[in-house]
Order: structure tokens, then sequence, then C-alpha cells
């Protein structure tokens, strides 16, 4: 049997892939790495919602987290407020339930999307939230 061989441009293209990747690698500043794993520690510690509210200096960890408690997932809640601030993260941090501006929901409506709407109103008012009965 005869030994095959690769041509000498397919060894070049190789050697230089692998020094590549090593030289990105040694790039990377160590810090990153350790900020991130303080970062999922701090998540797993934290909760998500409090962690994410936190890092983006936003209030309102124990509204939402009653949310999640009181409701089941697949309520409609409706919201009231200037969407920018904590009311713009309340649909993620609150997901599977579905968030609805009051404009859009009737109040003699207890049904959207066939989906319950939630006994509450979720409302923003100056970066706060607080929950008002519907």
């Amino acid at each position: 049997m005869e030994a095959t061989t690769r041509p000498r441009w397919m060894l070049w293209v190789g050697v230089a892939v692998v020094a590549h990747c090593v030289l990105g690698i040694s790039r990377i500043p160590h810090a990153v790495i350790g900020k991130r794993w303080r970062e999922v520690a701090e998540f797993q510690d934290e909760g998500g919602v409090a962690w994410r509210l936190r890092v983006a200096n936003l209030e309102g960890v124990d509204v939402i987290e009653e949310l999640r408690r009181t409701t089941p997932p697949d309520a409609v809640i409706v919201t009231r407020g200037a969407f920018k601030g904590v009311l713009e993260y309340a649909p993620r941090l609150l997901w599977p339930r579905l968030c609805c501006s009051e404009t859009l929901t009737p109040a003699d409506e207890i049904r959207r999307h066939d989906r319950p709407i939630a006994p509450v109103i979720l409302v923003s008012e100056g970066g706060l939230l607080r929950l008002e009965q519907r």
C-alpha cells in the first residue's frame, strides 16, 4: 500500500489556521471571562428578575415577582403607563404571560386571545411599578 502525501500548500493552510486560532484566543482579555463568571453567579444568587432590573438600574422587582406568583402562565396582564423604563422589561420578565395595553383591552372583557385576563393592572409611573385592581 502506498502512503498518500498531501500537497505542501495544505500543510501551510493548516498551520495558518491553527496559528490564527491560537492568536485569537490569546487576545481575549482574561478579565472578561472572570467578569462573565461573576455575572452568572450573581444571576443565580439573585434570580433572573432581580438581577435584570438591578443591572438596568430599575425598580419593581417585588411587583414583577408578585405577578409571577399570583397569575397563571397563560394570563393576560393589562398594562398602563410609559413603555420606556421598567415596563419595557415586563413582557420578557413575565413570559409566558401576555402583556397588553389598557387602551387595547376593554374594561368589561374577561378573556383576550383565548387567555384569562388578570384581575390587576400593571401601572408604570416615573420608573416605579405598582398594581391596581382592574
